[in-house]
């Protein structure tokens, strides 16, 4: 994830208080992290959509697997199935 800016927490035993802002696109993404400089990236990601999110409510498991921004979602939460 070339474009994931981590929360210096995450994945490690203060991960519970991390929080990952999601942007649209790279220039949000931009404004986003220089804001950041005032409050610290200890707590704090980023992570720029490239399109608009898929609805997973609405959609059949397979949409869902096969949607890259969503997958991309899960592996940067560390989501896992059931």
């Amino acid at each position: 994830f070339t474009k994931l800016d981590d929360a210096q927490a995450a994945g490690t035993r203060e991960s519970n208080k991390c929080v990952l802002i999601l942007t649209e696109g790279d220039s949000a993404k931009t404004l986003a992290v220089s804001g950041l400089s005032d409050v610290g990236r200890k707590y704090l990601g980023v992570f720029p959509l490239r399109s608009k999110l898929l609805n997973i409510q609405q959609a059949s498991g397979s949409v869902v697997a096969a949607n890259a921004e969503v997958q991309n979602l899960i592996k940067i939460l560390g989501l896992k199935k059931r």
